[in-house]
């Protein structure tokens, strides 16, 4: 029963996902196409690195010591995003012995040892019309980390009359600091009326 309802929710799920990446975008927006640019700065070549869609593997050949830029497979919401994962060769190679099994059969059936989920990735972003145009893509950092691998998302740059500047704060960052100034004055505005009411 547990295992019936876990298999309906995660249903639920992927429906929902495909049906929100085939809603078009609100008016005055626009939804532009990003690609996955990963860079290495050393030899990977014993791992092979898969993109996860929803159950759908694809393969990916990232160069190594060099940039890899993936664009989107096209073929509709569900290639839309997805998990990117790394898995040692000698763990494939073991997994598939002389069975006629495909990789993807493999990873269905969870007969692969040792898949590193690195992070997820979207191949879409909705934005402004007006800055439809200007939309980079990441750059992901792929690296060796003890006996594994660890992917993280390099800081973009952003050059201005010839100056190289930061990429602007992020939404979160943007929230937390107007939380903070808020806390500021609604602290300022209390220490103020205490002192009131004592004069």
């Amino acid at each position: 029963m547990i295992k019936k309802s876990g298999l309906i929710l995660s249903l639920i799920l992927i429906f929902t996902v495909f049906i929100k990446a085939d809603v078009p975008p609100p008016k005055g927006y626009v939804r532009v196409s990003v690609n996955f640019v990963a860079e290495t700065k050393e030899d990977l070549s014993d791992y092979r690195f898969f993109f996860d869609f929803y159950g759908n593997f694809h393969e990916v050949n990232i160069q190594n010591k060099a940039k890899t830029i993936v664009p989107p497979s096209g073929g509709g919401a569900r290639y839309a995003s997805g998990k990117f994962l790394a898995v040692p060769k000698s763990a494939v190679n073991d997994s598939i012995g002389g069975q006629p099994y495909g990789v993807s059969e493999l990873f269905k059936e969870k007969k692969v040892e040792g898949i590193i989920e690195l992070g997820e990735h979207s191949f879409t972003k909705t934005v402004l019309r007006k800055d439809g145009k200007k939309v980079q893509p990441p750059v992901y950092l792929i690296e060796r980390k003890a006996d594994s691998l660890i992917m993280t998302q390099k800081k973009a740059v952003v050059k201005r009359a010839g100056l190289e500047e930061s990429e602007p704060k992020s939404g979160k960052t943007m929230i937390a600091g107007i939380f903070l100034s808020l806390s500021a004055i609604f602290g300022g505005v209390f220490i103020f009326r205490k002192k009131t009411v004592k004069n």
